[in-house]
C-alpha cells in the first residue's frame, strides 16, 4: 500500500503553490479537489502529472536549503541558545 500525495505534494514538484494548483485542477473540471490538502490515490495523481506536463509544464528540482549534516541544533524551551552549529563550530 503506497502512501497518498497530496495536492501541496504535486505542486511543489512543479513550482506551484498548492492552492494555485488545486484552483487550476478545479478549473479544469475536477471537483474532488476541494483545497490544497486533498488527499490522492494513484491513479488521481498520475492524471494530474500527465495533465500537467500536457500543458507544458515541467518538474522542478526542489533542493534543501542547507545539507542535512549543517542542521542546527536547539534546546526546545530556549530556541535562541544554540547547543551545537556546524557553521558556528567551523569557524571557531
Amino acid at each position: 500500500m503506497s502512501t497518498k500525495k497530496r495536492v501541496y505534494d504535486i505542486a511543489k514538484e512543479y513550482g506551484m503553490t498548492g492552492q494555485d494548483l488545486a484552483k487550476h485542477l478545479r478549473d479544469r473540471g475536477m471537483t474532488q479537489i476541494k483545497g490544497h490538502m486533498a488527499a490522492l490515490d494513484d491513479f488521481l495523481v498520475l492524471q494530474i502529472e500527465g495533465m500537467l506536463e500536457a500543458e507544458g509544464r515541467t518538474r522542478v528540482q526542489v533542493r534543501a536549503r542547507y545539507p542535512a549534516s549543517l542542521s542546527c541544533r536547539y534546546r526546545r524551551r530556549s530556541p535562541v541558545r544554540v547547543l551545537w552549529c556546524p557553521l558556528i563550530h567551523s569557524l571557531g
